[in-house]
């Protein structure tokens, strides 16, 4: 009895849910957003796209993210094969 009354709750979340995800929205509003960038000559992909290294193998770092740690090496001891280390 309990696992029927369990099964059916369940069952009626999972509807109600997947009812819910769906609220209707359509891309009209969204897609007027989009506006078309107009210049005089026409834009090439490499123009829009900043890659920091160049076929040349020149290299920009300036404004590239870059990651430091304080402490660049770290000994986690002798760990055997199998062991469950928390």
């Amino acid at each position: 009895m309990m696992k029927k009354q369990l099964l059916i709750a369940s069952l009626s979340f999972l509807l109600i849910f997947s009812l819910s995800a769906c609220s209707g929205d359509s891309l009209e509003g969204r897609e007027k957003s989009v506006r078309e960038i107009k210049t005089a000559k026409p834009i090439a992909n490499a123009d829009i796209i900043r890659n920091p290294v160049a076929a040349d193998g020149t290299m920009d770092t300036v404004n590239v993210a870059k990651l430091s740690f304080e402490i660049e090496k770290y000994d986690f001891g002798k760990v055997n094969e199998g062991e469950i280390v928390y």
